[in-house]
């Protein structure tokens, strides 16, 4: 598969899904992009106690 991308030239190789998500944010949402990663990577709060 690398090596088919490389004879062809091409600028990217994505192998699954992880690299293709944020492939495809990126392209939808170029502006938004990182405020989406940044927002998904907030450290989750701990459930309240009862």
């Amino acid at each position: 598969m690398i090596m088919a991308a490389v004879e062809k030239r091409r600028p990217r190789l994505l192998i699954g899904w992880s690299a293709k998500v944020p492939d495809v944010l990126v392209r939808l949402t170029p502006g938004s992009y990182w405020k989406l990663i940044a927002r998904g990577a907030a450290p989750a709060k701990p459930p309240a106690a009862r």
